[in-house]
């Protein structure tokens, strides 16, 4: 019998089928647990970067809210101080209010808003804040680093569910190399053939959970 008769009659062998096939199997299981392993670590890290980005945003967006209210209180005050000299005729210390107290962001809000004459015009908003086109920048940047925040949270509540999803196929794979290991330890062939199929089935079920999946 020759060395090329030997491996034909090894390859038609029930048994070496077997042990070929569960060896595939768990060569390729053990290849994408390690990608899945790689995988779930770099969208571990993206999560972790998008909370500390989102951390860092929320603290900026909580400076520029104080100083956004700090202005307003300061802008309503002025214009307070300004409304009680305009009621006393004090136009001299009004024009300096107006000149030196009134921020230049706030002051064409209050001209805007005198010139809708609120004294006589019963439809006029009733302060400067009241009107449609009243903005402050502080507090608009806050908003603004607000949702810049919401969305690096969004981003890390995602990257943690990839990385939750590429570990769950892990599992799928750990089960094709426990089921294939074990295929070869049985004598009864049909049981064998049998936990191999299971095996099959995980190992579909993994590759098709990756390729669900975003990679990085």
């Amino acid at each position: 019998m020759t060395e090329t008769q030997t491996i034909s009659e090894r390859i038609r062998d029930p048994a070496h089928r077997i042990d070929l096939i569960a060896t595939f199997m768990m060569s390729v299981a053990i290849v994408f647990t390690a990608f899945c392993a790689y995988q779930s670590t770099r969208w571990g890290g993206v999560q972790s970067i998008s909370f500390a980005k989102a951390t860092t945003a929320r603290i900026e967006s909580s400076k520029a809210s104080n100083a956004g209210w700090q202005q307003v209180a300061y802008d309503a005050s002025s214009l307070l101080s300004l409304a009680e000299a305009y009621v006393r005729g004090e136009d001299e210390i009004v024009d300096a209010l107006g000149e030196r107290f009134i921020r230049d962001e706030f002051l064409p809000f209050v001209e805007e808003w005198i010139d809708l004459d609120p004294l006589n015009n019963p439809d006029a908003a009733a302060t400067p804040f009241d009107l449609d086109d009243y903005r402050n920048e502080k507090l608009l940047l806050s908003e603004e680093l607000e949702n810049e925040a919401e969305g690096y949270i969004k981003e890390a509540r995602d990257a943690n569910e990839t990385s939750d999803n590429y570990i769950m196929a892990t599992v799928f794979f750990a089960l094709v190399m426990f089921f294939a290991g074990i295929s070869t330890k049985i004598e009864f062939r049909m049981l064998q053939w049998v936990i191999l199929v299971f095996a099959g089935i995980g190992l579909i079920a993994g590759l098709l959970r990756i390729l669900s999946l975003p990679y990085y």
